[in-house]
């Protein structure tokens, strides 16, 4: 139960820290699958392109992946670079939990 809960507060936690430009990562990201394998858990969290188009023009793929891992380094950029991992080291330590390691 305690590793429901991490989930659960961890995706809040997410929506209420991403970045927030035009607010269309927030409101199309949701928690996709959790899957227990019994020395950790896999969390899957998505974010997909709904209104704003990546610069290809494309409406599809992962905004969310491309703005957590985003090699360029513009002084707004930076901010953004793995807030995800910063969530979840961050939320990890408040529930006395470890991180091994995080997949980019």
């Amino acid at each position: 139960m305690r590793n429901e809960a991490f989930y659960k507060e961890l995706f809040t936690t997410l929506l209420a820290n991403m970045p927030k430009d035009t607010r269309n990562m927030m409101t199309q990201s949701k928690l996709v699958g959790t899957q227990d394998i019994g020395s950790h858990w896999v969390i899957t969290i998505t974010g997909p392109y709904a209104t704003r188009p990546d610069n290809t023009g494309k409406t599809t793929g992962d905004y969310a992946y491309k703005v957590n891992y985003n090699e360029r380094r513009s002084a707004k950029e930076i901010r953004n670079y793995k807030y995800v991992e910063r969530n979840i080291k961050h939320l990890a330590g408040l529930y006395n939990m470890r991180v091994v390691d995080l997949v980019d």
